[in-house]
């Protein structure tokens, strides 16, 4: 009878462990259970990461390297000589800080670039993009070069360059630029907080509307931004797309030819009817006259960018497909397609050298808001590094 009894117990204690495993976290859920429900959630809780694991210390680091803070002596550098150290709590709790907030915003990005396209997807993507490039910035300037950690991993880091850290930085505001939107509250990231790309070494000179778009901003066509690939799929085989390859060449492409640049491609939008193929003017069954922007591409990798003004009888009722199309033959271009119109057609350079307000103006008449350009799903920048 003693010895049945231990067993039975045995049994008992088994079952109970084995229950408690099978127990799901009150507080936490797999990265592969996480569905689009959650992204709230999931945005909460990378921006209360990114808030409170630097600790509180760690924003005014530079005022207690300053010399605008003393403690009990009033020397300030007695503040500064004890914090100096690796062993001071100041230091160390910073540097876990910012990278304990930055392996959330990587785990957030692995998990939400799987999920479904939408809104609220995209806009967290540029956010987590945006608190890379934040965090990495807060390490750079206090330690110089650190370890970049682009994914999470247990592999033991060595330190990057800080030019190479500089220039994660400037990837990662690019690459946020390309999802955030204008502010909604200044609780949350934004485009304006990103908008740091027009600068001494990456000068704007001009700027094109790009793709057509659904009514929640989604663009119908590709679209990459340097190098990142930011959406990959097609809305049907009539959209077409403009890229610059990896080793700078200029490409028009047609939706049955992705597949065979999409490893190649650096930057690129999507865009609509093909106006020219290997030369040739496409015949079109569309004869609408309409505000239009088009570009082509030339066998010596120049690139031609052209917008037409249009329903304003007045001044310009606009072009026809087929128009759009001789008028590139006519500079050179081999082939060329149609990017979105309408009011969305929008041409604007730069006419002052500098980086003072009003640097930029728009060169047509965009029809939707009498001269004022409309909010598009993405454009073309051209850049200079002089």
């Amino acid at each position: 009878m003693k010895k049945i009894i231990y067993i039975f117990i045995g049994c008992l204690l088994l079952t109970s462990c084995s229950g408690m495993l099978d127990i799901e976290s009150h507080s936490a859920v797999s990265p592969g259970s996480v569905t689009s429900q959650d992204l709230s959630a999931l945005r909460m809780g990378m921006y209360n990461k990114v808030q409170n694991s630097p600790t509180r210390e760690s924003y005014i680091t530079f005022d207690i390297l300053g010399g605008d803070l003393t403690q009990s002596t009033g020397n300030a550098k007695d503040l500064i000589n004890s914090v100096l150290s690796s062993l001071n709590s100041i230091v160390s709790n910073s540097w876990n800080g910012y990278y304990n907030a930055l392996y959330q915003v990587n785990n957030v990005l692995s998990i939400v670039e799987s999920l479904p396209e939408s809104e609220l997807r995209n806009l967290i993507i540029g956010e987590a993009h945006y608190f890379r490039a934040y965090i990495y910035h807060a390490l750079v300037t206090r330690w110089g070069g650190v370890p970049i950690q682009k994914v999470n991993t247990m592999e033991k880091p060595f330190r990057d360059s800080e030019e190479a850290v500089w220039s994660f930085i400037e990837e990662e505001l690019q690459t946020a630029l390309a999802f955030l939107g204008t502010s909604s509250s200044y609780y949350y990231v934004s485009r304006d907080a990103a908008l740091a790309y027009d600068k001494s070494g990456s000068r704007v000179l001009a700027a094109v509307n790009g793709d057509f778009f659904a009514k929640d901003g989604t663009p119908q066509g590709i679209y990459y931004r340097n190098g990142t690939c930011l959406k990959g799929t097609m809305t049907d085989n009539v959209c077409t797309f403009f890229a610059i390859t990896k080793n700078k060449r200029a490409i028009i492409g047609s939706y049955d030819e992705y597949d065979s640049y999409k490893e190649n491609i650096q930057e690129a939008v999507g865009g609509r009817v093909r106006l020219m193929t290997n030369g040739n003017v496409l015949p079109q069954t569309v004869t609408a006259l309409e505000p239009r922007t088009a570009i082509g591409v030339t066998d010596d990798n120049v690139v031609y960018i052209l917008v037409a003004d249009g329903r304003n009888f007045w001044y310009s009722n606009g072009m026809r497909y087929a128009e759009m199309g001789a008028v590139m033959k006519a500079l050179g271009a081999k082939n060329a397609i149609n990017l979105d119109g309408g009011g969305s057609s929008t041409f604007i350079i730069r006419k002052i050298a500098g980086f003072e307000d009003g640097r930029f103006a728009i060169r047509n008449w965009p029809y939707d808001n009498g001269g004022v350009e409309r909010e598009v799903a993405n454009g073309l920048l051209v850049v200079t590094d002089n």
